[in-house]
């Protein structure tokens, strides 16, 4: 009763879309009808070159993407100005682009979605041509064939490898060790970098902005501090737990501060005096604005004098504990220090407040949290710092060591490529690759393979398992099972092909998690995650891999940055891997589909050069419906991985506006990550619901198998026509078919076989010229032999099963055929 109002709705859809076409059946055939005339001599020309075609697109694309590279490499370089970088501290590559953070945000994502679909482009071309080269020749299937081995016809195989010629084997080699720069570092290969500015920190008393009466002493300023930051506080204790308990602690207990008077110039502050003089510091912003804008490491403010009022340590007013020294503490916060990333902003809040730094949401939504907000017990009435503009200092940088290597492989892919195309377009005969299934049972069927006969209801998996079944010519049962299309493929094919995405998922699932985690140390909160924009560099998704990429030596920068874009890429080659076996498992899929048609209806073989009624060829085994949403999904991972897990370079500024240092980073974005694993999971999904398909025919299971392929190629005596008319596979009397032992072997054979009737019998025995024996001149139509179908070899056959032109008839259960 459940399925009325399905069926009923499916009929009410059915009628809707049938209405709809005859409505706009009279257009359609007035405006696309003389449209499709027009164009028809173009179409069939397409689809009597197709595979040409779409072999010299590739090398055309490998060819433009190589001298696309080159090119943009050369320019580059040559552009390159060596007195852009200065600094031996910075890592130096050029940069293609410099000026409008928000423009370089947008180019770094439109540059990671050209070059992962150019590397798609190639890696789809290579994975084609791989397959091309070793497509078995029929030369190379009847030698395996006589080893008792067969050969992998229509997909991806390492299998058909050892048979291959040493020319076809190094392009092969060279196809796929080119894959590993290409899917290792292309990505890399650009990068963007993002500014931030140096920070001399200050904590004065209200009376040191009157830098013409204030009083400095730097040495007893440090003095004081050397004893104040072993005293203790309470405080939110210090560590990256998601919720921190309210603790009395030292003030500065990891002595992770340590007071620098050195950025004071002299004893008695002339330095940040002379600032305050030509007015450098020209922001005077409150508390609350104060830790807004340093919270952000990316913000445009850089040298800071925070105005402490009071003291929680002394109890008092700071201008009374301090008249004589108006200077309480001086220090150069290093970069990695102003980030979250390391320090969970101890240099502005350390353990001695009662909110969590590292959620602004909470003070921003209500500033009564932090009216009490000091830094080591000072409490901050308002700040004075100095702006140096970063808007407009984002870059997009170019790494020529990365881009040499890309262009290396590039022109490796355009060699394999050429080889593989010319290669096709001049073999001939014996020499050219059986690259379908229907090349293969056209070769078959016009010159048949004899190690085959007799075993046409013996399924890949049996030649695979028993090589002596090549012996065993025998008729043999046929079962009606109904099969799906995980039967097409092996078990151990679709583990394989599983196995990488599994690792895939199980690595973005690690990453999402480790962001997850990092975020909520950090920020204090995962929700924070939500704000993490696609693609946006964001200081709490930094990580460092355990590399010391805060150094001076730019010979450690370089190796932290390459590091990182080798570790940020494996996950790209990892994908290109799911992508050629997703490929190849649905291949093997689309194939076994493709062999079982033969058996419902009659169709012309599909094959690379089509004659008469032979049908062209689509994208070697894989239909365009399914190869390009594959192309397409998998372009777009790349691209999501791309933006989840990418190299960056911060680079610091110092108060003047001069490029200072640059530190290489590995950033996590986890809406890019779950981007990613969200569209692997739903291929997975959408293949794993295509096995659940029943399959229309009942031929033995093994369509890539040389040697079902050729067992079902022997076909009645006078079925010239087979190869390039329409055909079925079926039964056909046994009658209507004669093994070559009956045909070319000694007339003793002969003998060996008992037939049907004695008419056919003795009509068999005159077109041999064999005299019947005594006995067998004794048999009459009414014998009970004569009721049994033929028996070969002293075997009973009730049919043989081909293909052939000829009509023919459904197998029968548990009956045997041969």
């Amino acid at each position: 009763m459940a399925r009325r109002p399905c069926r009923a709705i499916a009929s009410s859809w059915k009628a809707f879309v049938n209405a709809w076409k005859s409505i706009f059946a009279p257009v359609n055939k007035a405006i696309l009808g003389p449209i499709k005339i027009f164009f028809s001599p173009v179409t069939d020309f397409f689809n009597a070159h197709k595979r040409k075609i779409v072999l010299y697109s590739c090398l055309t694309a490998a060819i433009l993407a190589f001298l696309l590279n080159l090119i943009v490499t050369i320019i580059v370089s040559l552009r390159f100005n060596e007195a852009e970088v200065q600094r031996p501290t910075y890592v130096a590559n050029p940069s293609l682009f410099k000026g409008d953070c928000a423009y370089a945000s947008k180019l770094i994502i439109g540059l990671h979605a050209a070059i992962n679909a150019i590397s798609t482009i190639l890696l789809a071309c290579s994975n084609l041509c791989m397959q091309i080269l070793l497509a078995p020749t029929r030369g190379e299937i009847n030698d395996a064939h006589e080893e008792k081995r067969y050969l992998d016809v229509g997909i991806p195989s390492m299998r058909n490898f050892r048979y291959a010629d040493w020319t076809r084997k190094v392009a092969w080699l060279l196809l796929a060790v080119s894959s590993l720069p290409l899917h290792l570092l292309y990505n890399s290969a650009v990068y963007v970098t993002k500014p931030a500015n140096e920070i001399s920190m200050f904590i004065v008393t209200p009376d040191f902005p009157d830098w013409r009466s204030a009083r400095v002493n730097v040495d007893k300023a440090y003095d004081a501090f050397e004893w104040r930051k072993a005293q203790k506080l309470t405080g939110l204790e210090v560590s990256h737990k998601k919720h921190r308990k309210l603790i009395t602690q030292r003030i500065d207990g990891d002595r992770i501060f340590g007071f620098n008077g050195g950025q004071c110039g002299t004893n008695n502050c002339d330095t940040v005096k002379d600032r305050l003089r030509r007015n450098i510091y020209t922001r005077n912003v409150s508390a609350l604005d104060c830790l807004t804008t340093y919270s952000d490491p990316f913000r445009n403010g850089s040298d800071i004098i925070f105005i402490a009022d009071y003291d929680y340590l002394s109890e008092s007013m700071t201008t009374a504990a301090n008249a004589s020294n108006t200077l309480l503490f001086s220090k150069y916060v290093r970069m990695q220090t102003t980030f979250g990333f390391w320090a969970d902003y101890d240099w502005l809040c350390g353990g001695t407040n009662s909110f969590d730094c590292r959620r602004p949401a909470l003070w921003k939504a209500n500033p009564q949290i932090i009216k009490e907000w000091n830094i080591f017990g000072w409490r901050i009435q308002r700040c004075l710092y100095s702006e140096t503009q970063l808007r407009r200092k984002c870059a997009v940088r170019f790494s020529r060591p990365i881009m040499i290597a890309v262009c290396v492989a590039n022109f490796c892919k355009v060699l394999g490529i050429a080889y593989s195309v010319f290669r096709y377009a001049k073999s001939t005969g014996d020499d050219a690759p059986l690259i379908t299934i229907g090349d293969a049972l056209a070769s078959f069927l016009s010159t048949k393979d004899m190690t085959t006969e007799g075993l046409a209801l013996v399924d890949k998996e049996t030649f695979r398992r028993d090589k002596s079944v090549w012996e065993a010519k025998q008729p043999r049962p046929w079962h009606a099972n109904t099969r799906t299309w995980f039967a097409s493929a092996p078990l151990r094919r679709w583990l394989w092909s599983f196995v990488p995405f599994v690792m895939v998922v199980a690595a973005g699932s690690g990453f999402i998690g480790n962001a997850l985690h990092i975020i909520e140390s950090r920020a204090g909160s995962s929700s924070y995650f939500k704000s993490m924009s696609f693609g946006k560099v964001d200081q709490a998704g930094f990580a460092v891999l355990g590399m010391d990429s805060n150094v001076a030596d730019p010979d450690k920068k370089s190796l932290a940055l390459y590091s990182f874009a080798f570790f940020a890429n494996i996950w790209q080659l990892l994908l290109s891997l799911v992508y050629m076996m997703y490929n190849a498992l649905l291949t093997y899929l689309c194939v076994e589909a493709e062999w079982q048609s033969y058996a419902t209806k009659k169709k012309a073989l599909r094959v690379t050069s089509p004659k008469n009624e032979q049908r062209s060829t689509y994208f070697v085994s894989l239909p365009a419906r399914y190869v390009l949403p594959l192309l397409a999904s998998f372009t777009a991972m790349h691209i999501t991985l791309s933006q989840g897990l990418f190299v960056t370079v911060v680079e610091t500024y110092a108060i003047g506006g001069d490029l200072s240092s640059g530190m290489p980073f590995l950033v996590q974005n986890g809406i890019a990550l779950i981007i990613t694993v969200a569209i692997g999971m739903g291929i997975s999904l959408i293949l794993l619901i295509a096995g659940f398909q029943k399959h229309k025919g009942y031929m033995p299971l093994g369509a890539t198998c040389s040697a079902v392929l050729s067992a079902a190629c022997h076909p009645p005596a006078g079925d010239s026509e087979a190869t390039i008319s329409q055909i079925q596979w079926g039964v056909i009397s046994p009658h209507d078919w004669q093994p070559s032992a009956l045909k070319e072997k000694q007339p003793v054979i002969a003998r060996e076989m008992i037939l049907l009737d004695a008419n056919h019998v003795r009509s068999s025995r005159s077109a041999l010229d064999v005299p019947p024996s005594p006995a067998e001149g004794t048999i009459s139509s009414e014998s009970p032999e004569t009721e049994d179908a033929e028996v070969i070899l002293g075997l009973k056959a009730d049919g043989h099963c081909c293909f052939t032109t000829h009509e023919v008839l459904l197998p029968e259960a548990d009956k045997l055929y041969i």
